[in-house]
């Protein structure tokens, strides 16, 4: 994919460009043949991919929920026409899970709660979603409940390579930059960086 490759080169104009273009593609080719499943999945990628680029270094929270919602809606629906097929299934988690982020960085943790809870009912295999529960409930008041789930995880390594705790430390980075702050995060980030998560 294109935009995923310019987009982790730093160059996120051309990864949105990239992305623009893959989804008129896409469009078009539904279009023309509404039948073909696999079309709308990969349709539902892409707006799931550019709603990740444009709430991450494009700074559009709004715009990315709406993409992701679009993702989410259509691979539910292919869930739902298409039970048997595990990788529809696996998409509307991802794209359940990824709308968590947006909902937090726009103060809407009641949601990010939803939607992470959502992404995990279709696939609880999905670990890295647990950290966005986690994430709703710091930021929703129910502190315990973020810490339960931070330290249950917090040494799991992520299909990427990185441990849960790695990863929760970098997203409290991020929500620092963007204004968002919880009077516990000091504190859950001593007990990660017990856990060998580093120095993030």
């Amino acid at each position: 994919n294109l935009g995923l490759l310019l987009n982790e080169g730093g160059d996120a104009t051309a990864a949105r460009a990239a992305y623009q273009k893959a989804l008129d593609l896409q469009e078009g080719l539904i279009r023309e043949h509404p039948e073909v499943p696999e079309y709308r999945s990969y349709l539902a990628e892409s707006y799931n991919n550019l709603g990740i680029l444009l709430g991450g270094s494009g700074g559009d929270a709004d715009g990315a929920r709406v993409l992701i919602l679009k993702a989410s809606e259509i691979f539910a629906r292919l869930t739902r026409e298409f039970p048997k097929q595990v990788a529809y299934r696996s998409g509307w988690a991802r794209a359940e899970g990824n709308l968590a982020l947006p909902d937090l960085i726009a103060r809407q943790p009641r949601e990010a709660i939803a939607s992470a809870s959502r992404g995990l009912e279709a696939d609880p295999q999905q670990l890295w979603i647990q950290i966005n529960l986690a994430h709703g409930y710091l930021f929703d008041k129910h502190t315990a409940q973020a810490l339960a789930i931070y330290t249950k995880y917090k040494d799991s390594k992520l299909p990427e390579g990185k441990t849960f705790a790695e990863v929760v430390l970098a997203d409290f980075k991020v929500f620092r930059a963007k204004g968002l702050q919880h009077r516990d995060m000091a504190r859950i980030e001593q007990i990660l960086r017990g856990s060998g998560a580093g120095n993030q």
